[in-house]
Formats: structure tokens, sequence, C-alpha cells
């Protein structure tokens, strides 16, 4: 069981997820900031109910910064932008603390509400490695402990750090659950996507893939190949698809290895697109070349089954997504025209 906790809790999930760890977090960021208001606007009302008219000022600070941050949060999500945890802290901390002041320095002769509704709304709000979570939380409640000790009425305080051992003790615990509960959903979304964006067979990425890759292609000199076995159904045919099957994974892999899984897409049966921006025209058809030998010495079960393949590509700098959908489309051009007249070959041009 214990070894199941550390598992869910484990530093490691944080970094092997951080892309989708960020994603959450801006959404996060959404949820903090309604919080963050409500929790403000319970304050003015026992604060008015209470007639601490000077009280309402910090929380009238404090709901102007949290109108702040609900400001920069949609410059960020106009500009496609996601928030680092250290950024989630840091936005958090200023609420915090005056929230630790209102509960002390500020109203020394009442019970704390504010700070203690504030460390509750923490498990709900960020994700980030547990043992920087719970840190956070603790130095928080330490910093709040202090600070009645020192400026709160002796009752008062006594009172206010018995609520803040039990409301820390809940926060910790609920912190733990609900971290590991989210992790186990950013690691489920993480396989979903995976499983979404990857052809089982192969390995390889496929067309759902290369449409989310497009961005990352654009304005870079770009060489864009598409693939082709030679005379793949004879294989079927002669041989059975158990033997296909084989051949696309050694076809894929032999590919991948060269150019690395995420430049490579099965785009159909036996048909596979290469993106890549990493080589020049020459070198690129060169790595095509030792792609060929490879596969030339392909066996199976110790006897010899080469493969041979056509390839089509062109080299170019896309500009946008229509000018690089035009080059794919060029080299499937290139590779209909290998495949009628003489397979095996290598094909390419360079476009302006």
């Amino acid at each position: 069981m214990f070894d199941e906790i550390k598992r869910r809790l484990s530093s490691r999930r944080f970094e092997e997820y951080h892309a989708e760890v960020r994603r959450r977090n801006s959404v996060n960021l959404r949820a903090f900031i309604i919080l963050g208001l409500a929790v403000v606007f319970t304050s003015v009302v026992s604060q008015l109910a209470l007639s601490q008219t000077l009280a309402i000022l910090p929380s009238s600070g404090l709901a102007l910064y949290y109108i702040l941050i609900a400001v920069g949060y949609r410059i960020l999500k106009s500009h496609n932008r996601t928030i680092d945890s250290w950024v989630f802290y840091a936005i958090q901390l200023p609420v915090m603390l005056l929230g630790i002041l209102m509960g002390t320095v500020l109203d020394p002769h009442r019970q704390s509400v504010t700070f203690l509704l504030l460390i509750m709304t923490l498990p709900l709000c960020i994700l980030d490695k547990p043992w920087r979570v719970v840190s956070y939380e603790l130095a928080l409640i330490v910093l709040f402990s202090l600070m009645c000790i020192l400026f709160k009425d002796r009752d008062i305080a006594l009172l206010d750090l018995s609520h803040i051992f039990s409301f820390g003790t809940a926060t910790v615990s609920i912190t733990l659950f609900i971290l590991a509960e989210r992790f186990d959903a950013v690691e489920g979304t993480a396989a979903l996507l995976e499983m979404s964006e990857h052809d089982e067979l192969s390995g390889l990425k496929n067309r759902y893939a290369l449409r989310s890759d497009f961005p990352s292609y654009i304005g870079k000199p770009l060489c864009v190949a598409m693939v082709d076995i030679d005379l793949f159904k004879d294989f079927n045919d002669r041989l059975g698809h158990v033997v296909g099957d084989s051949i696309i994974q050694a076809f894929s892999s032999a590919f991948s290895n060269e150019f690395g899984t995420e430049h490579c897409y099965r785009y159909g049966g036996d048909e596979l697109l290469v993106l890549y921006d990493k080589a020049t025209e020459h070198e690129f058809r060169t790595a095509l070349k030792r792609c060929k030998r490879r596969l030339a010495k392909h066996e199976i079960e110790g006897e010899a089954l080469p493969i041979s393949f056509s390839c089509g590509f062109v080299f170019a700098t896309p500009e946008s997504d229509s000018e690089l959908r035009s080059m794919i489309n060029d080299a499937d051009g290139l590779l209909l025209r290998i495949k009628a007249d003489e397979r095996g070959q290598i094909l390419s041009v360079a476009t302006p």
C-alpha cells in the first residue's frame, strides 16, 4: 500500500507530464481567481455584519489584486501562454500574506477567518510536486502561528492556533489526496493522447498528430518526404499478413532510428511521411540511402528478406500551413512518378 502511495505522489510523475501539468495550472489559475473572489466577498459580508468598516479596506485591496490577476490571465490566454508552478506561487503569495495580516496584525482581537479559508483553497488550485506544495503550506501555517503569538490576545491566539492545527492537518491531507488523484488524471490523459496520436503497429505518429505538429515546422528549412515500400502487397500475398506487419515495423524502425520518431508519420497502409528540419537536401538524401542499405539487409528468422522503398521528397521553407500541405502533395506526386516509372528510386525537388 505504501509503495502505491509513494508511486502516486512521486515527483517523477510531475516531470514526466510537465506539459500537461502546465496546461492544467493555467486552468487552475482561473479557479483560484473565482475562489479568491468568493473568499473576499464572504470576508466583506462578515465584516459588514460585525460593523468592522475599517477592516473592509484590506478586503477591497485583496479584491483589486484578484481583478488584476484576472486581467493578466486573460492576456496570457490571448497569447496561448501556460502557467509554470513558480508563477502560481508568486501570484498566490501576496494573497496569502495579506490573509495572514488580516487575521493577525489588522484584527488582533478576533478569531481569524480569512487565512483559514485561504489555506483550505490551496489544494483545489495548485498542481506541483507534492513536497513543494506541502512545504509551501507548512511555511504559511508556521508564519501565521508566529504572527498570532506575537500580535494577538493570548486567549484568541490559543483559539487560532488550535484552529490552524486542525485546518492545517486537513489541508495537508486533502492536498496529498487531491494531488494523487490529479496526477492519476494527468497520466490517464497523457496515455489517451499517446494512443490517439500514434499508430499501434508501427509506433509512429499518425495524421492526427501531424495536424497538431504543423506549427512546429513553419518557417524552417524543411525536407518533406513521402516513402512507400516497394511491392508491399506481394509480401502479404506470398508470406501472409503477420510477415507483412513485421515488414512495416522494420521499415518504420529504420526511419525512426535515422530521423527520430518525432519526425516520422505513418501516412497510409505502407506509406510513411518524414518531416525533417535538421538537415540540408544533400544530408537528407544521404540519410535515406543509409535507410536503404539497412533495409536491404533485413532478415526474418535468419532468412534474408530485403526491403526496398521508393521516396519522393522536396526541400523548402514553408511559411504557412497551406505551403506545408503543398510540399506534402508535391512529395506525394514525386512518389507517384517513381511508382509509374521505376520503383526503388529517390527523387527530389528543391523549391524556392
